[in-house]
C-alpha cells in the first residue's frame, strides 16, 4: 500500500513539473508593440479622360471553341460488371 501511494506522489509531481515545464516554454514573454501615431497627407490629381489600353491575350487562353485543352488524354478502364445478385 505504501509503494502505490508512493508511486502515486511521484507521478503527480513528474505530472506537475511537466506542466510547469510546457506552460513556461509555451509562453509569450513579448513586450506590447509601443503605438505610435502617423499622420498621412493625400493629394488627387483630376482623373484623365483617355482609355486605357486594353491588355494583351495570354499564352494559356483557351479556343473557346474547341475542346477542353486541359483536359487529360487518358481514360480509365470502366469498372468490371458482376451478374445481379452477386455481390
Amino acid at each position: 500500500m505504501k509503494t502505490l501511494r508512493h508511486r502515486s506522489a511521484v507521478a503527480a509531481v513528474a505530472v506537475t513539473v511537466a506542466m510547469l515545464g510546457i506552460t513556461t516554454a509555451c509562453g509569450s514573454n513579448e513586450k506590447p508593440a509601443p503605438t505610435t501615431s502617423t499622420t498621412t497627407t493625400t493629394t488627387t490629381t483630376p482623373a484623365s479622360t483617355s482609355v486605357p489600353p486594353s491588355p494583351s491575350p495570354t499564352e494559356k487562353g483557351s479556343d473557346g471553341g474547341g475542346p477542353n485543352s486541359f483536359s487529360p488524354t487518358v481514360k480509365a478502364p470502366p469498372p468490371p460488371t458482376a451478374i445481379p445478385g452477386n455481390n
